[in-house]
């Protein structure tokens, strides 16, 4: 009899710690229920984390100066399963250490440049910069014609707050 309720009690707890990871609500709604905080939230690196995507864009621009459409490099989603499986997990968390390095650069040479020219230029040789501006090149082909290209790294919430924010803008930079 004891082991038919203590493996009705875990079974229970583990169902119901599976769906608090899937729902806030769940969570909040089986602790007030429970009146104890047996629910875990395995959520690691902060409060909330992952309530933004971020996304690598670029455009082109011609020899005649037109411009064309911010196109995005995909990169696979992050689907509910993704913590049994995630195999695309790579591309996007090589955008995200990128995206942290060249902001962590950016504010370190902001303490030591104060000029704004050299402190764009000193950024453009950066690792992570480079490393994105090669991504871009990369991903978008061998151009048929002179052109250069710029690319933008934007987040976009998951969490119901503004849409679409800017968190990098490049310069331009030339295919050939």
């Amino acid at each position: 009899m004891r082991e038919h309720l203590a493996i009705v009690t875990l079974g229970t707890l583990f169902v119901l710690s599976v769906a608090a990871q899937v729902s806030d609500a769940v969570r909040q709604s089986v602790s007030r229920w429970l009146l104890l905080n047996v629910v875990p939230s395995w959520r690691f690196f902060g409060p909330n984390p992952m309530i933004g995507d971020m996304h690598l864009l670029f455009r082109r621009r011609s020899e005649g100066g037109l411009l064309g459409r911010w196109e995005e490099i995909w990169i696979p989603p992050q689907g509910r399963l993704r913590a049994l499986w995630n195999p695309s997990r790579l591309e996007d968390k090589a955008l995200a250490d990128m995206v942290n390095a060249m902001l962590a650069v950016s504010h370190s040479l902001k303490r030591r440049i104060s000029d704004e020219a050299r402190l764009n230029q000193a950024i453009q040789f950066s690792q992570p910069y480079l490393a994105l501006l090669a991504w871009v090149m990369d991903y978008g082909g061998q151009p048929t014609v002179r052109e250069q290209r710029q690319f933008a790294v934007v987040e976009s919430r998951n969490d119901g707050g503004a849409g679409h924010s800017l968190i990098f803008l490049s310069h331009f930079h030339s295919t050939s």
